[in-house]
């Protein structure tokens, strides 16, 4: 290891300049204070010092403002400058003073604050409301099945309404209301009748108000965090000398902005080229030029002048209280849970986590203050993710049948620090707030899931996937289950989640989520400090974790409607994309998945959502939540909305469809298109119902026309409603007067196809299947709302069933003549169907509100067809080498084909989707043998063989068919034939054999013996040699073994009289056997000798014996023939002659000659 310890501040800068933070920190905690201090500085100073190569002076003003601008941070172009002449500096600051005139505004005044009651400088966010409060119950329900029922509203309207016989409604005696329709006698671009629409409401007796009940679930932080705080109070004291910009610029860290007698905070400074701002609480406080004097008037610098003891806890029951008062107060009807999260979770206004922790604010005040009174720590870890568990088990348990479904709901978590045990997990931590068994990072993803669930729309299923897609819609409420709080370990899955929460039903609860905290970590300005790296100091880590706090708060919060992260520049919103063009190390770090989330950007903002407060300043702490509780306290507003039936299309006057986002004008109101899930819908808000005084003085109403045509999304029918009536009329928040219905019959407008169906051989059809729907008349439940749809399949004449689909309904029911038929069955030939559909309209009779009488049903037709397409399939036989394995599906194997049954010419491609499949037997293996082989053939999982046509491209030697069916199971579809080859034996010996040579032969052709005589043997060079091919073997191995025990006369050289036959080049098996003569004189079985003997009589024969007595043969021997080389006497297995035994006793000795 270098010696850094006594290396020059040059040397450790060459030296740690590249290395990454953990090798760093291994040097730096080798160096003593004073070389830590003294590298910093040099490494700061060799940051900022342009490079030297650049030769500034010949630039031009304008090349030397865009380079700095593009290339140069803050500090270096306050270097840059100190670089120049006195002469070219003086010109380019000219320049530059001209240039950035029109960049500096003037400063804003210091506005002195009472601060009495809530500060103006906490902007709480409004509750998100539904559009009207039936909408969220409305979802839980198919949308024709809305417009169908003809139930009472769910809204409180007394007794119901009264009608007048101008057809108008009033209700509680005090709200009428009337919609009425006229033909208009005009027709749009399509020749389609244009209607009016023309609606009113009035108020009776009384003003109408409006009035907004309010679902809230508090979830309080009483983990250790809530421990009481000892803090520093300081004395502010407004600058008296004045500074130069540099001097400010250098000791920017000494300075505080005023917000109010309570608050001071720290002030930041953006450098562009000739200018400065100086910012501070989000917001730009002067600009100037960097050769200005700084205003001292906006600065203060602060001492310490005392100690202050605060009790969080005393506080948060003090804020809480004042909260359940204000509600209390102004939404009575509003109900409160609370539940206390520390160390696990307590519900403390019920026993569980469902719709009875909820307590009516007005009738159980005390109630809800006694349990405030009595909160305690519960110390431990920080569980916000249980308690959000809870809440959204409340919210859930609500039923969707009750007018408290409809209401608005808040979720207000408050928090006092990190999640889980208080510390982000990071191996390489430092600091009071990271830790490498830190629990915030899973604790924070948890609790953003399930903030997804809190805000998604109250009735909706939210989109949960195990993966997120590419390209994926950060705009849509959705929980990706891979996505992770800073590290791939903090993903929690789905089962994980399930288990750990006792969640499983995915559906929104259309809550508004405040986060309020307490003594949160600060990021710092990203403009001075980069809040996402973690250095090797301290306040580097507390910043970079003030910045996931931050994260972890904001997503959570309304301010993320969908909880999604950032990604990109792009998603930023305009302030955040002003802040991030001024953050140097933006591009490289702040747009990948890490995050830009400071605190002023994301805390106390305009509409806040995330709030926060100090023990220094915990009065504020009580001021937020008393603005949180008039948010639920606000009134509703009154309006007026119709929604519009789907058979009907919103006009202007002269039939052109007005879109999302268009104005409809009511007198001073002016009403706005929009679109949900229920359809298009006019909405007209802040509407005064006013009946004036006795003589009607001052009274306002509401009165609007609005047109609309029939629509051919419609199938038509009898009175066919304008409006949506459920959805449709005057909403004060809790309660909807409804309009009435005027309707209109249209004439039946539906078709039928005649599908066609293509499917193999062998295989069936769904008769459900022959019913498929033209474009554009698929029922769904919306467009068939007033009309009955009847299908009656036939074939040859004859009924096979009927099918039904009721409306409203977006699925049919069958009758079937033959009773548990349901399908064609197994077909092998083309089919034709006839396929008629009645559509009828559910109410016969009638006119409707213009007058028109009830229109009939009409009849369609269609000629269904299912072609069955029959495949032919090629194998071929293949010749193999015995001991291989073949491939089948590759060797075999020769193609499919499909043809129609009736052989019309029509197109097969369909068939290429069908999942073909083949079974063999035998399956494939090792072959030894001339192997045929059957093939079962599979499609879409369906038997298909006996129906398939096979073509075998046979081997020209072999005796097989060339063409048969599958159906004839003698035939097999391809064979497998072994290779033929041919095997040489070669002998040598060393001089002329004098007898004969054996060999057996061993291998896949069976068990052989080859001779080679004497006579065979020719001589090559110095050895007699003799070579026997056989031939037509089948492939494989073969072993070769020499009868030495008939070749006794000769040994082997090797001594090896086995071998196995080697294969050469040209594919051909040899083997070789090298012999020596041994020099036994013994004859052998190829020795003989003819003997001629001429003839004599007797005395000559007799003088013979008498002169040649040793010429007569010995006698017989008269003993027993001995057992040698296991003959057993037996002469045909004669192995003589021996050599080691007397000649008298062998077998083809002397006896035999």
């Amino acid at each position: 290891m270098p010696d850094y310890a006594n290396m020059s501040v040059e040397e450790l800068y060459a030296a740690v300049k590249d290395m990454s933070a953990e090798d760093r920190a291994i040097v730096y905690s080798l160096l003593t204070e004073e070389q830590i201090t003294a590298l910093e500085e040099y490494e700061q100073q060799a940051q900022v010092t342009p490079p030297a190569a650049v030769d500034y002076e010949s630039m031009s003003n304008e090349e030397l403002y865009a380079y700095g601008m593009e290339n140069l941070t803050m500090e270096e172009r306050i270097a840059l400058l100190d670089q120049l002449s006195e002469e070219r500096r003086a010109d380019f600051l000219a320049y530059v003073e001209e240039y950035e005139a029109s960049l500096i505004s003037e400063a804003p005044e210091q506005v002195e604050s009472d601060y009495s009651g809530a500060p103006d400088e906490i902007d709480v966010g409004p509750i998100v409301h539904y559009d009207t409060p039936l909408r969220a119950a409305a979802a839980q329900n198919a949308p024709m099945a809305l417009m169908a029922m003809n139930s009472p509203s769910l809204y409180d309207t007394g007794d119901g309404p009264v009608e007048k016989p101008d057809g108008s409604l009033t209700y509680d005696n005090n709200v009428t209301v009337n919609k009425t329709i006229r033909d208009t006698g005009d027709k749009d671009v399509n020749g389609k009748d244009i209607y009016e629409l023309n609606l009113s409401a009035e108020a009776v007796s009384n003003v109408v108000q409006g009035y907004s009940a309010v679902d809230i679930v508090l979830m309080l932080d009483l983990s250790d965090y809530m421990k009481p705080t000892t803090v520093t109070k300081y004395t502010y004291n407004r600058l008296e000398d004045d500074y130069s910009f540099r001097e400010f610029y250098n000791n920017q860290s000494r300075f505080y902005y005023k917000v109010s007698e309570d608050e001071y905070v720290p002030v930041t400074v953006y450098v562009s080229w000739g200018t400065y701002t100086v910012y501070a609480n989000n917001r730009r406080i002067e600009s100037g030029a960097l050769w200005d004097d700084v205003n001292k008037d906006y600065y203060y610098t602060r001492e310490v002048s005392g100690y202050d003891y605060v009790d969080n806890l005393a506080s948060l029951k003090e804020a809480v209280s004042q909260f359940i008062t204000t509600v209390a107060d102004m939404s009575p009807e509003s109900r409160i849970a609370i539940v206390g999260y520390g160390n696990g979770t307590v519900v403390s206004t019920g026993e569980i986590a469902n719709e009875s922790a909820l307590w009516e604010a007005g009738t159980r005040e005390s109630d809800l203050l006694n349990i405030v009174t009595s909160l305690t720590l519960r110390y431990g870890t920080s569980d916000s993710d249980l308690a959000m568990a809870d809440a959204v088990k409340i919210f859930q348990s609500v039923s969707s049948a009750t007018e408290e479904y409809s209401r608005d709901r808040v979720a207000l978590l408050f928090s006092a620090g990190i999640a889980g045990n208080g510390k982000f997990k990071d191996s390489g931590a430092k600091g009071e707030y990271l830790s490498s068994n830190g629990t915030g990072n899973i604790v924070a993803q948890a609790s953003m899931h399930l903030s997804v669930l809190l805000k998604g729309v109250k009735g909706n299923k939210v989109l949960t996937s195990s993966t997120t897609p590419p390209n994926v819609d950060w705009n849509t409420a959705a929980i990706y289950w891979d996505q992770n709080f800073y590290g791939n370990e903090f993903k929690i899955s789905q089962a994980d989640f399930e288990e750990n929460y006792e969640i499983t039903d995915y559906t929104g609860c259309g809550a508004t989520v405040y986060t309020v905290g307490l003594n949160l970590q600060e990021s710092g300005d990203p403009t001075v400090y980069d809040i996402s790296e973690m250095g090797n100091d301290e306040a580097s880590q507390d910043r970079n974790v003030g910045a996931r706090i931050n994260e972890y708060m904001y997503r959570i919060s309304q301010h993320r409607p969908t909880s999604a992260h950032y990604t990109a520049l792009s998603d930023l919103p305009a302030d955040w994309q002003e802040l991030a063009s001024k953050v140097t190390n933006y591009s490289s770090w702040y747009q990948s998945n890490w995050g830009f989330y400071p605190d002023s950007l994301t805390r106390n903002q305009t509409d806040g959502y995330f709030l926060t407060a100090t023990s220094d300043n915990i009065d504020k702490l009580k001021d937020i939540f008393e603005l949180i509780g008039q948010q639920v306290g606000e009134d509703a507003e009154v309006s007026v909305i119709d929604y519009i039936d789907p058979a009907f299309t919103l006009v202007d006057q002269s039939g052109n469809p007005l879109e999302v986002g268009a104005s409809v004008k009511a007198g001073e109101y002016t009403g706005t298109v929009g679109k949900d899930e229920s359809g298009y819908f006019i909405r007209w808000n802040d509407v005064t119902l006013d009946p004036g005084d006795e003589y009607g003085e001052g009274a306002k109403d509401f009165k609007a026309s609005i047109y609309v045509v029939s629509n051919n999304s419609s199938f038509g029918g009898n009175q066919v409603p304008t409006n949506i009536s459920n959805l449709s009329g005057v909403s004060t928040g809790t309660e909807l007067y409804k309009f009435p219905e005027p309707t209109v019959n249209l004439l039946i407008n539906y078709q039928v196809n005649g599908t066609v169906e293509t499917i193999p051989v062998g295989t069936s059809v769904d008769y459900d299947d022959l019913i498929t729907y033209a474009d554009r008349f698929t029922p769904n439940g919306t467009n068939n709302a007033h009309v009955t749809i009847t299908y009656t399949l036939k074939q040859n004449g004859a009924e096979i069933g009927t099918y039904t689909i009721l409306a409203g309904q977006t699925e049919g029911s069958w009758s079937w003549s033959d009773s548990g038929k349901t399908n064609t069955g197994t077909l092998i030939t083309c089919q034709d169907y006839t396929l008629e559909c009645t559509v009828s309209p559910v109410k016969t009779t009638g006119a409707d509100s213009l007058g028109n009488e009830a229109v009939s049903a009409i009849d369609r037709s269609a000629t269904p067809k299912i072609h069955v397409l029959v495949p032919t399939i090629t194998w071929k036989d293949t010749t193999v080498d015995a001991g291989k394995t073949p491939n089948y599906g590759v060797d075999n194997y020769g193609g499919i084909t499909w043809a129609d049954a009736h052989g019309d010419d029509i197109d097969t491609t369909v068939a290429t989707d069908w999942d073909v499949s083949y079974t063999y037997s035998p399956v494939a293996g090792v072959i030894n043998a001339e192997t045929e082989v059957n093939v079962t053939v599979k499609v879409n999982g369906t038997d298909i063989t006996d129906h398939v046509l096979f073509e075998r491209t046979c081997d020209s030697d072999r005796s097989h068919s060339n063409h048969h069916s599958g159906s004839d199971s003698t035939k097999c579809e391809f064979v497998i034939h072994l290779n033929n080859i041919e095997l040489s034996i070669t002998k040598t010996v060393n001089e002329q054999p004098e007898q004969s040579f054996i060999f057996t032969v061993i291998g896949p052709s069976g068990t052989m013996t080859i001779a080679m005589g004497a006579s065979e043997f020719t001589k090559e060079g110095d050895k007699w040699t003799c070579t026997k091919t056989i031939t037509g073997l089948k492939s494989g191995t073969y072993t070769v073994t020499e009868d030495t025990k008939w070749s006794w006369m000769y040994n082997v050289v090797d001594g090896t009289a086995t071998k196995d036959a080697t294969q050469g080049d040209d594919g051909k098996l040899s083997v070789t056997f090298d012999n020596t003569r041994n020099g036994n004189n013994w004859l052998g079985g190829s020795d003989s000798v003819e003997n001629v003997f001429a003839t004599t009589d007797g005395a000559s024969a007799a003088a013979l014996r008498a002169a040649n007595p040793a010429a007569l043969p010995n006698p017989l021997p008269s003993t027993p023939k001995d057992n040698e080389n296991g003959d057993e006497k037996n002469k045909d297995q004669n192995t003589e002659p021996d050599p080691s035994e007397p000649m008298e006793t062998q077998e083809g000795g002397v006896s035999n000659v």
